[in-house]
C-alpha cells in the first residue's frame, strides 16, 4: 500500500502547485469513514513555508508528522528606493566642514589665496636679492650696493674663509646666523680710529651647504645668505653706499653755496647788542696776526688783517680742556674765518713755532 501512496504522491508533484494538500485514502479503508491519510507536499525553503496543522485523526501515543514545529516563513525587508534629492542635499549641505572649522570652499578658496601671497613674496625676495652678477669688482673684492632691505647673495668655499667688511668706522655690534653648527664665524678689525674697519670671516666646514645671516652695526643692518661649493668662493665682500654719497655730496654742494653767497655778500647782518668782543689776542705780529676776535652767542668770527692776502693763511685749530689740538671747520667770508661754533680757546698755526693764541674772556 506504502508503495501506491508514493507513486501517487510523485506524480500529484508534477501537475500542484507547492505547498499545495492532497488527501489519499488507501483501498481497504477508504470506506471506513475514519479519515484517510493526509499527505503534504512542502515547498523549497527559499520561498514561505505553508502553515502545517495538526492531524486530529493521529493516535495520541504516536505524534503525527504533523506535529513538528510549524514553519513560519520571513517575508525578507524591501529595500529602500534610493533618493537622487538625498544624494544632492549631502553635497549641497553648507553645514560639512574640514579639520580647520572651514567649509570645504573657503578652505580652498584660502589655500588659494595663500599660494597667490607666497608667490608674490618669493617675487619681491628674487628681485630684491643681489647676486656676484650685479656687483663689481675691485681686485679680489666684490662690492654691492648697499640698499637698505636687500639681500646679499656670496659663495663660499670649505677651508677658505671669506672676508666681509663694513664701512670705515662702522662697529658690528651683533650677527645671527641660521646655522652654527656647519659654519665658522670670527670676527676682526683693522685700522684705528676713524679708520677702523670692522671684519666678518666666514667659512663653512663642507660643501652643498646653505645658510643666512645677518650683521647689525651701528650704521646698518645686512642680509646676507651664504652657499658654498668646492669649485668658487668670494675671497672678500664690502660695499658701496651710492645713496649716501649723494647725499653728502648734496650736501657739500649746499655748503659750497652758502659760503659764495657769503662771499658774494658779506657776512650776515648781525645785532649789536648780541656782540661778544672779550677775546684776547697773543702772539707775535705776523702779517696774519688778527685785528679782532668776536661772536654773536652763535657764531664766532675772526677779522684777520689785509696784509695776509700776500702771505700764506694759517689753519685753525680748537684747544680742548686738556691741552690737544682739534681741527675745526671754519670757512672765509672776505676777511673773516667764520666758525660756526663758540669756543674757550683757539690757535692760528702756520708751523708748530708759529702760532696766535685766541681766548675767550669772561
Amino acid at each position: 500500500m506504502g508503495k501506491y501512496v508514493l507513486m501517487l504522491a510523485a506524480m500529484v508533484s508534477l501537475a500542484v502547485p507547492a505547498a499545495a494538500e492532497l488527501t489519499v485514502a488507501p483501498p481497504e479503508t477508504s470506506g471506513a469513514g475514519n479519515g484517510g491519510q493526509r499527505v503534504v507536499l512542502y515547498a523549497p525553503p527559499e520561498q514561505r513555508a505553508a502553515e502545517v496543522a495538526p492531524d486530529k485523526a493521529c493516535p495520541p501515543e504516536k505524534p503525527c508528522p504533523s506535529d513538528k514545529p510549524r514553519i513560519q516563513a520571513h517575508k525578507p525587508a524591501k529595500k529602500k528606493a534610493h533618493s537622487r534629492k538625498a544624494d544632492k542635499a549631502v553635497i549641497t549641505d553648507k553645514t560639512v566642514i574640514d579639520e580647520n572649522g572651514l567649509q570645504p570652499a573657503d578652505a580652498l578658496q584660502n589655500r588659494v589665496q595663500a599660494l597667490k601671497d607666497q608667490l608674490t613674496l618669493e617675487q619681491h625676495i628674487h628681485r630684491s636679492t643681489q647676486n656676484a652678477a650685479d656687483a663689481v669688482n675691485m681686485q679680489a673684492t666684490v662690492l654691492f650696493n648697499y640698499v637698505k632691505g636687500s639681500i646679499y647673495s656670496i659663495d663660499t668655499a670649505p677651508d677658505h674663509f671669506t672676508d666681509v667688511a663694513m664701512q670705515d668706522g662702522e662697529e658690528i655690534r651683533d650677527f645671527a646666523s641660521g646655522d652654527t653648527a656647519r659654519w665658522v664665524f670670527a670676527r676682526s678689525t683693522s685700522g684705528d680710529g676713524d679708520r677702523a674697519q670692522s671684519h666678518l670671516m666666514v667659512k663653512p666646514v663642507q660643501a652643498g651647504l646653505a645658510t643666512n645671516f645677518t650683521i647689525y652695526t651701528n650704521r646698518h643692518v645686512y642680509f646676507v645668505k651664504a652657499r658654498s661649493t668646492m669649485s668658487f668662493y668670494m675671497p672678500a665682500v664690502a660695499w658701496l653706499y651710492p645713496a649716501e654719497e649723494r647725499e653728502a655730496l648734496i650736501a657739500i654742494k649746499q655748503e659750497n653755496r652758502k659760503v659764495d653767497d657769503m662771499r658774494a655778500n658779506g657776512p650776515a647782518p648781525i645785532t649789536p647788542e648780541k656782540l661778544n668782543f672779550n677775546y684776547s689776542i697773543k702772539g707775535d705780529k705776523y702779517d696774519w696776526r688778527p685785528v679782532r676776535v668776536l661772536d654773536d652767542g652763535q657764531k664766532t668770527y675772526i677779522a684777520m688783517p689785509p696784509t695776509m692776502g700776500s702771505s700764506e693763511a694759517p689753519a685753525l685749530f680748537i684747544v680742548d680742556e686738556s691741552g690737544e689740538l682739534n681741527l675745526v671747520n671754519y670757512r672765509v667770508s672776505g676777511n673773516y674765518y667764520v666758525v660756526d661754533r663758540l669756543f674757550k680757546e683757539a690757535r692760528l698755526q702756520l708751523s708748530e713755532k708759529e702760532f696766535i693764541r685766541i681766548k675767550r674772556d669772561y
